[in-house]
């Protein structure tokens, strides 16, 4: 079962991102805190060459990268979505006007069906 999910959020990020290969972003939230997971295309229109962005308040650090294989940055980040969702974190897609307007309001943004795929508990607690 949870092979044909990760299967499935795959290749509907595969077709997404061969659709549009528009920015995406995801607002996670846990209390007071804040934490950005984006993917950003280098070449606007292309899936490729592409990076996972993760952005706290601490600072910002790129955690993966590809250029070759599509559907790795959008599989990486749904599955780090996933992740701090398992933690605790209150996570939604952002969309690209939302962005545009740094507008990131729990009313405004998309819930994320997709990615809500159970992940192993990490070893420590959400950080606040």
């Amino acid at each position: 079962m949870k092979i044909m999910q990760k299967a499935f959020a795959f290749v509907l990020a595969s077709v997404a991102v061969a659709a549009t290969a528009a920015d995406q972003a995801f607002v996670c939230r846990h209390n007071d805190s804040i934490r950005e997971i984006h993917v950003i295309y280098e070449n606007p229109g292309q899936p490729l060459p592409c990076s996972v962005l993760y952005r706290k308040a601490e600072g910002e650090q790129t955690l993966w990268s590809a250029q070759a294989q599509v559907g790795y940055c959008e599989e990486k980040a749904a599955a780090f979505v996933a992740k701090q969702q398992s933690w605790g974190w209150d996570c939604a897609a952002q969309t690209q006007s939302q962005e545009d307007s740094g507008d990131t309001s729990a009313a405004e943004v998309e819930a994320v069906d997709a990615v809500e795929q159970p992940v192993a508990p990490a070893a420590e607690p959400p950080a606040s």
